[in-house]
């Protein structure tokens, strides 16, 4: 009878140990596919922050622009007011 239990123990001590073994080749799997996933990861981040640099670029230059814009609108208004107050606009008399 004991060697019969010492078989069954042996038997079940080799099933596990082919089950951690399975179970340890199972994570270096994963953490080798992991470690590629993040490389993946921060290539995409390397590639944002590349976009959000070119747009903030954009952003830039658009406010510059409006900005630009809206002080010569505002010059021309100016003018234009000033214009009329001076009579500069009005058509010279004709002589008969």
């Amino acid at each position: 009878m004991g060697a019969k239990a010492e078989s069954d123990l042996a038997k079940t001590w080799g099933l596990r140990e082919k089950q951690l073994a399975e179970m340890r080749q199972d994570m270096r799997e994963m953490r080798a596919e992991d470690k590629a996933l993040r490389d993946k990861v921060d290539t995409l981040d390397r590639r944002v922050d590349s976009v959000d640099r070119k747009v903030d670029r954009i952003d830039t230059k658009l406010n510059v622009l409006l900005w630009v814009m809206g002080g010569l609108g505002t010059l021309i208004t100016i003018v234009i007011s000033v214009g009329k107050v001076l009579h500069w606009f009005e058509a010279a008399p004709v002589a008969p």
